[in-house]
């Protein structure tokens, strides 16, 4: 399958956390209007174009029920010249509830009257191509580290097949890398924040496969993007009061931290985010810093990153700042410094992703284990089975 450019690449697509939209037609049938979206669930949104005049003024209204969200735009005109023209309209209405955009594609004709179903654009994310290289990665480094396993052909040749495919998929990246140590989804992509820097998760993703592949090949290309990637995460951890680590969930060097106007011209899909200097600056939540912990774990023990003591702090802020209890019942709250509340059981049943730096505080293995004790009968989510795993592994090294 192809993405939002028509290439079919190796790597997984997505359409669950992409934006994407419809091409509404004229009356002609020729497309004129773009209408999108960048809100998630995009594809349950529908845009429906109403009371089209002699004159071709229309009513557009895009609609989300899943999001329970309704974007109204009235007296709408395809006349560029107008100040009621639909893309300046719609624009200077940004952001509207569901981050609706516009583009003309007709040069002056109204669309139609009628409903459209949007849908996302098929998008490769650099953090699913990461959580899914990773232990293929991982397998290459265990089998080139072993006499043993490199001695049977069988292993050989696998690690040979999943090298080979683990190069071309984080191949498919490298639009997106920069040298600062992080990844951006470049301008235009069908992403909400296109033309911004991702998240901490989602850029240290691929970075665990770059680590382990590091291990692996000893190339130094790999071997530089870890430790780039690693000084770049280690710029926004600090220690607090209790000598855990507490950190973003976006960098504090990018646009989305900061926040951006239209007027600086860096997202086409999110024209605008934030007050600027005040944009994302939440920190970072338990699920997606289980990411952020695995690669420093990794990137420390292959010696390429981070020592002693900050895998003694990540731990802590598990221990210190996660990890609570609720009338009883193991639970967790929602921000590695410890606020936002409880967290909900997508979030808490994924606690024991933090075992990697377990080794270093193992009150943290008890209490993730508690979790588990506490709520096993919840866990339904595919990650569970990692986090089992990783329960598994420190219970038989223990």
């Amino acid at each position: 399958m192809s993405d939002y450019r028509g290439l079919s690449l190796p790597s997984w697509r997505n359409t669950s956390y992409s934006a994407g939209g419809v091409t509404l037609l004229g009356a002609d049938g020729r497309p004129v209007l773009e209408v999108r979206s960048a809100l998630t669930n995009v594809s349950d949104a529908v845009a429906t174009v109403t009371a089209v005049s002699a004159e071709g003024r229309f009513t557009l209204v895009v609609n989300n029920p899943r999001k329970k969200r309704v974007s109204t735009f009235t007296d709408l005109t395809m006349d560029q010249t107008s100040p009621d023209y639909a893309v300046r309209r719609v624009l200077a209405a940004y952001p509207s509830p569901n981050m609706v955009t516009v583009k003309d594609l007709s040069g002056g004709s109204a669309p139609a009257p009628g409903t459209f179903q949007l849908a996302a654009a098929p998008v490769l994310f650099s953090v699913h191509t990461g959580m899914i290289t990773y232990p293929m990665a991982s397998f290459v480094r265990l089998v080139h580290h072993s006499p043993r396993l490199r001695a049977d052909p069988r292993y050989r040749a696998k690690a040979a097949e999943y090298l080979t495919a683990v190069r071309q998929a984080v191949a498919v990246h490298e639009r997106e890398w920069r040298d600062g140590g992080y990844f951006v989804w470049p301008k235009h992509m069908p992403v909400p924040y296109d033309g911004t820097e991702q998240p901490h998760n989602q850029t240290l993703g691929l970075g665990l496969t770059y680590a382990e592949l590091a291990a692996a090949t000893g190339e130094q290309v790999y071997r530089d993007r870890t430790r780039r990637l690693a000084a770049a995460f280690a710029r926004d951890l600090t220690a607090d009061a209790s000598d855990a680590y507490v950190w973003p969930y976006w960098p504090t060097s990018g646009k989305m931290y900061t926040g951006y106007t239209q007027a600086d011209d860096v997202s086409e899909w999110t024209p605008s985010y934030g007050r600027p200097p005040v944009g994302a600056q939440q920190r970072e939540d338990l699920s997606h810093a289980g990411i952020d912990v695995e690669f420093a774990a990794v990137a420390h023990r292959w010696g390429l990153a981070f020592r002693g003591h900050d895998m003694v702090r990540l731990a802590r802020t598990y221990t210190r700042n996660l990890a609570t209890t609720d009338n009883g019942v193991a639970t967790t709250f929602l921000y590695v410094d410890g606020g936002g509340g409880l967290a909900p059981a997508g979030q808490y049943l994924q606690a024991p992703r933090f075992m990697p730096v377990a080794p270093w505080e193992p009150a943290l293995f008890t209490h993730a284990r508690q979790v588990y004790d506490d709520h096993a009968v919840e866990s339904q989510m595919g990650s569970s089975l990692l986090c089992v795993a990783y329960l598994n592994w420190f219970a038989r090294r223990s």
